[in-house]
């Protein structure tokens, strides 16, 4: 229990090997804790799994001790009272570092006989929404857009929420205080829009204070916040004007431009590049001559280094 605690609290280094030998050393004893121990052994070696799959190396390590459907199970089916760790969030931040280390495979979630890849999918979808924990809801968008990179996951994900509530739920999350969640739904929303974006616009259209607070002002001395880096890909046509003044912004600040100022002009620039698409529709014809698309795209190809925004 003592080594459980110090596991979960220090920083293990930036030493691979000795990283890989603690993971191969403890987890057998941390994974039987967790799924055998008490209340507090549980705690204990929750904490310490999740300090552990933080590193993405020791991903391999814990999939190969085959936790994954176990930490599925926890998350979807285990129903625990008077903890002093919330299982099902601790779970799901294990498999979400797993995930994310590129580690595991849809044969590693299909191991738990108990739960087809639907079930697992569908019901992790349906939890997404504002009445759930942060934390919770964080790592089941994580997990899903994970699963986005799979083909067989990623069809199964597109038609639950193309067919349920799901789609607004997850917009709701825009509004959500917590900055973060509000990060990742957005994320996930992109990943989505391809399959069925006209759906998501008007969902987006139907939301409280959407979509105008994607571009909610920021001063321009400082950087954009990952969140408007991501949420630009989501704008609509009547937000058009504060597109073209903020990426007049951006590109102001040449080569001192930040990473998160790089992906910000590309998400400007992809969404301008989606209106010339629907240009027989009379609006947008006459949306991309008064602002004279044209040359800016002409002066875009000239003047960037970005090979994302060239190839727009």
């Amino acid at each position: 229990m003592k080594m459980g605690r110090y596991l979960g609290e220090i920083f293990l280094g930036h030493d691979d090997e000795m990283k890989g030998y603690v993971t191969e050393t403890v987890s057998p004893v941390l994974t039987k804790m967790v799924f055998y121990g008490n209340a507090l052994a549980r705690y204990v070696a929750f904490k310490a799994l999740k300090q552990i799959s933080s590193h993405p190396k020791n991903g391999k390590i814990l999939v190969n001790l085959g936790i994954a459907s176990n930490l599925i199970d926890e998350v979807l089916e285990r129903t625990v009272y008077n903890e002093p760790v919330n299982s099902k969030a601790e779970a799901a931040a294990i498999l979400t570092n797993m995930l994310e280390s590129g580690s595991v495979q849809l044969n590693d979630l299909q191991t738990n006989h108990k739960m087809s890849l639907d079930y697992i999918i569908c019901n992790m979808i349906k939890r997404v929404r504002n009445s759930t924990p942060d934390d919770l809801n964080i790592n089941f968008v994580r997990i899903l857009l994970c699963l986005m990179k799979f083909p067989k996951t990623r069809d199964i994900i597109v038609s639950v929420v193309e067919e349920g509530d799901a789609c607004t739920n997850i917009i709701e999350l825009f509004n959500n205080p917590n900055e973060q969640l509000q990060v990742v739904s957005i994320m996930f929303s992109i990943a989505l829009s391809p399959f069925f974006g006209h759906i998501l616009a008007d969902r987006l259209c139907k939301t409280r204070g959407q979509p105008q607070a994607l571009l909610n002002e920021h001063p321009e001395t400082t950087e954009p916040p990952e969140k408007q880096a991501v949420s630009v890909n989501l704008a609509l046509f009547n937000t058009a004007h504060s597109f073209l003044r903020k990426l007049h912004q951006v590109q102001r600040s040449g080569a001192r431009m930040s990473k998160y100022e790089g992906s910000y002009l590309e998400g400007l620039v992809g969404i301008l590049v989606r209106f010339t698409s629907t240009l027989y529709e009379h609006q947008f014809l006459a949306l991309a001559r008064t602002y004279s698309f044209t040359t800016l795209f002409t002066e875009l190809l000239m003047n960037t280094f970005s090979d994302e925004i060239q190839l727009d």
